[in-house]
C-alpha cells in the first residue's frame, strides 16, 4: 500500500491522523526493497546502505520503534 494511501484525512474536522500507528514490519520490508532497487539504478551505492541492508530485519524493527517512539534522529543532510 502507498504511504500516502496510509494517511487517514477526516475531511469534516480536517484532522490528520499519525503515520506512525500503521508502521508495520511488512510495510517497512516492502519500501526497503522499493528504495533499493531505486538506488540500483544508480551508479554508486553509499556504504550506510549496504550496512541498513546487511542486518535489514534488526535495523527495521529498531526504526520502526524509534519512530513510533518519537525518538529517531535522522543524519544530517550531505550536500554534494
Amino acid at each position: 500500500m502507498e504511504i500516502h494511501l496510509l494517511l487517514k484525512v477526516d475531511y469534516e474536522r480536517h484532522r490528520v491522523h499519525s503515520l506512525t500507528g500503521r508502521i508495520t514490519s511488512v510495510s517497512m520490508q516492502k519500501h526497503s526493497r522499493l528504495l533499493n532497487v531505486i538506488a540500483e539504478r544508480r551508479v554508486s551505492t553509499n556504504s550506510l546502505s549496504v550496512m541498513f541492508q546487511s542486518k535489514l530485519e534488526e535495523n527495521l524493527a529498531r526504526l520502526m520503534r524509534e519512530l513510533k517512539e518519537g525518538t529517531y534522529q535522522p543524519l544530517p543532510l550531505r550536500r554534494a
